[in-house]
């Protein structure tokens, strides 16, 4: 797993490139989960008062 601080603008690019898109909100927060044709499952999560966001990269699981 792998955990990296991101800007909006990446998050908005990967955001786009995903597939099997989930948005989970929990308060402020919000959580996308799906997977990208690069960096296969993903997080990402973003603080609704924050200018930037964490992406989580989770890997490959069997399918």
């Amino acid at each position: 797993m792998i955990i990296s601080a991101i800007t909006l603008d990446q998050h908005a690019a990967i955001y786009e490139a995903m597939t099997d898109r989930e948005t989970h909100h929990a308060g402020a927060e919000t959580f996308y989960t799906g997977h990208h044709p690069e960096l296969d499952t993903i997080v990402i999560f973003q603080n609704g008062f924050s200018d930037s966001a964490t992406l989580i990269e989770i890997g490959k699981f069997s399918r």
